[in-house]
């Protein structure tokens, strides 16, 4: 919305210089495992276990694989057919060191995370308390750190907001200025459910919580799943206050009392939540729009340091992906040898005026001389549509069939599409409303791969009937050629996993929700069914459907190694004696490898180009300091993670040391 309503960006194409940018210098590398003192795992053809002796890169592309003798054969015979060619660079690994293909983060928010940066993090992740002195006050921690927080509770959080208004009151270039915080997780504290006093994950931060706080000074928390904020009553009288609000909010609530008295705080969706952000003091709107392409610089190298070569955004809008490859484009300018992430994208759509009249979505392909250079080698594409079906369920939005086991009770969540007339009005409808299947069904007709996200069961199954219905009513198009996705697709029965390999649906699990989050769910949320039905790697592989994993940063952060860990270990983090949830489920490594790149390229219509290290594929590849196949489900635990990315090459360009 900043963007949005900001001075608009001028066409890419338009751009001074845009197009005339030098091609940094060609890469030509060899690669080789030392006689197998390291290991390159291709993951050739999905493959986690496949492996190869050497690589020869020339030029963006991987152009020999096999033994050392045939490398270099192969090398001198490139150099030989190519003038100017630079020296060859060889690359013999160290003991232990192992290559694979770049990581993959096949669902992101590129559009919000670089915005909540400049956002006080007051999320579960990190390796310090809240408040702590001796943690960082680097705004990237929330999307780079791993681990949860010790000590994570209310009683940390009331601390550090007093301390972060205070702060703020004695800024006088921030007069007029909310407390913006980011990332609370209520489902993540350690006062649920032994030490909740009767509150509920919905109701424990609300205005009657924020208010004593600070009385003058408006407040105002995002949760981490970003379907949830909590604000004081300062912030509800800047709401009453703002223009564009107060004649629809007089309607409604005829005074500033009765709608002070009538809110409590606590905001569910973009439907309640947008009025708060229209409201946010415009300086500090202008502030925040200034640090965009910091922040967004930023996260890109947070995502490589982990080894990230793609990041698929879940949700972009025209008006952003213009900043986005402006801010490339002058980072380009400023640092020519830095390659950037590549860029794929899904386009958010909440109605079917939204959906594109002639459809962008094209396969990527190599660069030419006539596409530059400075956003990366598959130049910023469209991949998919995506649609934002319900909420979150450690945020209690999702949509369920049965209300969740913890209070509030008959709360079955938030469903975003108005349900048809005529329903009953306790549970939840079986069928999926019109609205819904009417822009899936349009969708597909216009041939676009979707994204659609559904956490709770009852979105799943809404979910999976718009796509049969729309693959019945379109049968001249292929569903397996759309490539069509549910994200986050939590819990799964046999029907359901069934249904999605008849219908060739393939899931994109927020694998955290095994790993951060499933104690709570186990134990408070959902109980007996989360074992049961959470992220099941290992049935979906049995039925082979092509699955990937994601951080839905900054949900939890990025780190596919970490979400490789959780997928094969399948430990509870939040568990004092880290419980295994459902270990039918567990993956093995070199299967969380090939989900990390070669499924989560194909999900994103880039396999081939990237996603494996074979010939005529792009260079994109990562080397680590130890083998993550190595590992499995008891000697990877709060290992597999920290294992040290030391080189990240894109296009056969080096990303770290730029």
């Amino acid at each position: 919305m900043a963007v949005q309503n900001s001075s608009p960006a001028p066409a890419a194409d338009n751009a001074p210089g845009a197009t005339v940018l030098a091609r940094p210098e060609t890469p030509f590398m060899l690669i080789h495992d030392n006689g197998g003192k390291g290991i390159i795992r291709t993951v050739a053809n999905g493959d986690g276990n496949a492996t190869t002796s050497a690589l020869v890169i020339f030029g963006d592309q991987i152009l020999f694989s096999g033994s050392l003798e045939d490398a270099q054969s192969a090398a001198q015979s490139i150099a030989s057919k190519n003038a100017d060619i630079p020296a060859l660079q060889t690359i013999a690994l160290a003991d232990g060191q192992c290559v694979i293909p770049g990581l993959i983060e096949p669902h992101v928010h590129i559009t919000t995370s670089p915005m909540m940066m400049d956002w006080i993090n007051y999320s579960p992740f990190g390796d310090t308390a809240l408040g702590d002195p001796a943690g960082t006050d680097d705004p990237s921690v929330e999307m780079e750190a791993q681990n949860l927080r010790p000590e994570y509770c209310l009683g940390k959080l009331t601390d550090a907001l007093k301390a972060d208004v205070a702060k703020l009151k004695a800024d006088p270039k921030k007069d007029g200025w909310w407390l913006l915080g980011d990332g609370v997780d209520t489902s993540l504290m350690s006062d649920f459910p032994s030490k909740s006093d009767n509150l509920t994950l919905l109701n424990c931060i609300d205005k009657t919580f924020l208010d004593p706080i600070d009385g003058q000074t408006p407040i105002m928390l995002v949760s981490a799943s970003e379907h949830t904020a909590y604000v004081n009553t300062p912030a509800l009288k800047a709401m009453w206050a703002n223009p564009a609000l107060h004649e629809k909010l007089k309607a409604a609530y005829k005074t500033e009392q009765a709608f002070l008295d009538n809110s409590s705080g606590v905001l569910q969706e973009m439907e309640q939540i947008i009025p708060a952000l229209t409201s946010i003091n415009k300086a500090q709107i202008e502030h925040l729009i200034a640090n965009l392409p910091g922040n967004l610089i930023k996260m890109f190298k947070v995502a490589q340091k982990r080894g990230v070569t793609l990041l698929y955004d879940a949700g972009m809008q025209a008006s952003f992906a213009r900043m986005i490859k402006l801010t490339l484009q002058g980072q380009k300018i400023l640092h020519p040898k830095w390659p950037s992430p590549r860029i794929g994208m899904a386009h958010l759509v909440s109605k079917i005026d939204d959906i594109p009249s002639d459809s962008i979505f094209a396969k990527p392909t190599h660069p030419s001389v006539s596409h530059p250079y400075e956003t990366g080698s598959l130049n910023f594409y469209y991949g998919s549509l995506k649609i934002v079906s319900d909420g979150s369920n450690q945020g209690l939005t999702g949509y369920q069939i049965d209300p969740y086991c913890c209070p509030p009770e008959k709360n079955y969540g938030l469903y975003n599409f108005p349900l048809d007339d005529g329903l009953p009005h306790t549970g939840t409808p079986t069928g999926a409303p019109r609205e819904f299947l009417q822009l899936v069904g349009a969708a597909w007709k216009k041939n676009w791969p979707l994204m659609i996200h559904a956490n709770g069961e009852r979105a799943i199954d809404y979910a999976l009937q718009a796509f049969e219905e729309a693959a019945t009513a379109n049968s001249d198009i292929a569903a397996d050629s759309l490539r069509n996705r549910i994200e986050h697709c939590s819990l799964l029965t046999d029907e359901r996993l069934e249904r999605i390999k008849k219908t060739n649906i393939h899931p994109s699990y927020l694998i955290g929700h095994v790993g951060y989050w499933g104690w709570t769910f186990s134990n408070y949320i959902f109980k007996e069914k989360a074992a049961e039905q959470l992220d099941r790697c290992n049935s979906s592989i049995a039925r082979d459907i092509c699955f990937s994993l994601h951080s839905d940063c900054a949900v939890s952060p990025l780190g596919p190694l970490r979400m490789m860990e959780q997928a094969v270990t399948r430990k509870m983090e939040g568990d004092p004696d880290a419980g295994v949830l459902n270990a039918q489920e567990r993956i093995t490594s070199a299967q969380a490898l090939a989900a990390a790149t070669f499924n989560a390229a194909w999900q994103c219509h880039a396999d081939h180009l990237i996603g494996s290290l074979e010939i005529g594929k792009l260079a994109d590849l990562v080397i680590l300091a130890q083998d993550p196949v190595k590992m499995d489900g008891e000697t990877a635990y709060l290992k597999m993670r920290d294992i040290a990315v030391q080189s990240v090459y894109i296009g056969g360009r080096s990303a770290l040391d730029q």
